[in-house]
C-alpha cells in the first residue's frame, strides 16, 4: 500500500494524468458547506455522547443528516433513527459485551440487562 501511495505522489508530480493537470477546484462552495454540517454534525454527535449516550446521540445524528441533509421520507429516516441504536445495542452489549456510554439514558437499561444478560 506504501508503494501505491507513493506511485501516486510521483505520477500527480509529473503531471501523469489528466486529472493532475487539471486547474479545476476539488470540490465547489456547495460541496464545501455539506462537508462542513456534516462534521459539525458529528462533532456534536460525539459531545453529547457524554450527556445522552451513545444510544441518544445516533437518533439524533440519524434525524438530522438523513431529514435534513439527505432529504429522505419521514418513515426511512424514523426506521434507521430506531434501528441503528437497537442493532448497535445487541452488537455491542449483548453478543460482545462491550459497554458503550450511555450518559443520563443508563437507568432505562437496567431492565434489558435483566433480561439479556
Amino acid at each position: 500500500m506504501l508503494l501505491s501511495a507513493l506511485w501516486i505522489i510521483l505520477r500527480w508530480l509529473r503531471r501523469a494524468t489528466p486529472q493532475s493537470r487539471s486547474s479545476e477546484p476539488y470540490f465547489d462552495s456547495q460541496s464545501a458547506t455539506l462537508i462542513a454540517l456534516v462534521v459539525g454534525a458529528l462533532v456534536l454527535m460525539i459531545g453529547s455522547i457524554h450527556l445522552i449516550g451513545v444510544y441518544g446521540a445516533i437518533p439524533l445524528f440519524f434525524v438530522f443528516y438523513m431529514k435534513i441533509i439527505g432529504r429522505h421520507s419521514w418513515g426511512q429516516t424514523v426506521a434507521f433513527a430506531i434501528g441503528a441504536p437497537i442493532v448497535t445495542f445487541f452488537f455491542f452489549e449483548i453478543l460482545l459485551h462491550i459497554t458503550l456510554p450511555k450518559g443520563a439514558t443508563e437507568p432505562l437499561f437496567y431492565p434489558l440487562y435483566d433480561i439479556f444478560l
